[in-house]
């Protein structure tokens, strides 16, 4: 009878053994529902950032940076257009403002002002 004792084991092992392993389970649940918010909020983190950079960069552009090099680049007239003729656009007022003033002239704040008529000269 001891053999048969030694072999089986007691109910209440077994349930403890159950019990963490139970235990254990909605640990690793818990992980992994955790791990699969922090995938969609990347994949969300990562469609945000593709695209901002599609509207901030023209298609050319955007082969261009994925090559890695700029050897033998061919730019769009688009491309090529759009940043000189804003520079056209705001080159005057930058010198009238370093001529015509007293004070110093922040860049910054003029740029900003001229990027908003820019874009609202552009949207008519």
């Amino acid at each position: 009878m001891k053999e048969m004792s030694v072999c089986m084991p007691h109910n209440s092992t077994v349930t403890k053994r159950l019990s963490r392993l139970e235990t254990r389970i909605k640990v690793l649940m818990a992980k992994l529902r955790k791990a699969a918010r922090e995938k969609n909020t990347l994949f969300k983190q990562k469609a945000n950032q593709k695209t901002s950079i599609q509207k901030t960069f023209a298609k050319d552009q955007l082969l261009t940076l994925s090559r890695g090099g700029m050897r033998g680049t061919r730019w769009t007239s688009a491309t090529v257009k759009k940043p000189s003729s804003f520079a056209l656009h705001v080159e005057p007022l930058v010198t009238s403002c370093f001529y015509n003033s007293s004070f110093p002239c922040h860049l910054s704040e003029l740029f900003n002002e001229e990027w908003k008529t820019y874009h609202s000269d552009q949207a008519h």
